[in-house]
C-alpha cells in the first residue's frame, strides 16, 4: 500500500513538472512569437489589424495606453 502511494505521489508530481515547464515553455519562448488573428473583413468600421498599421504607416502612429501604470507594466504589448 505505502508503494503504491509513493509511485502515484511521485507520477502526480512528474505530471505537475511537465506540466510546469510546458506552460513555462509557451510564455517565454512560444509567446513572444505569436500575434493575434485579425481579419480585416469581420471588424468593426474604424478597427485596423496590427499588421495593416505596421505596413501601412510605420512609425507614425503615437499609441496611448488607457489602462493603470501597474497593468501596463505587467502586460504589455511586446513582452
Amino acid at each position: 500500500m505505502r508503494d503504491a502511494f509513493s509511485t502515484a505521489l511521485k507520477l502526480l508530481l512528474a505530471v505537475f513538472l511537465l506540466a510546469v515547464g510546458v506552460a513555462a515553455l509557451d510564455l517565454r519562448v512560444i509567446q513572444p512569437f505569436r500575434t493575434p488573428p485579425c481579419n480585416p473583413e469581420t471588424l468593426e468600421e474604424g478597427h485596423v489589424c496590427l499588421s495593416q498599421i505596421l505596413k501601412e504607416w510605420p512609425g507614425k502612429i503615437l499609441w496611448i495606453d488607457a489602462r493603470k501604470q501597474d497593468d501596463f507594466e505587467r502586460h504589455t504589448v511586446t513582452q
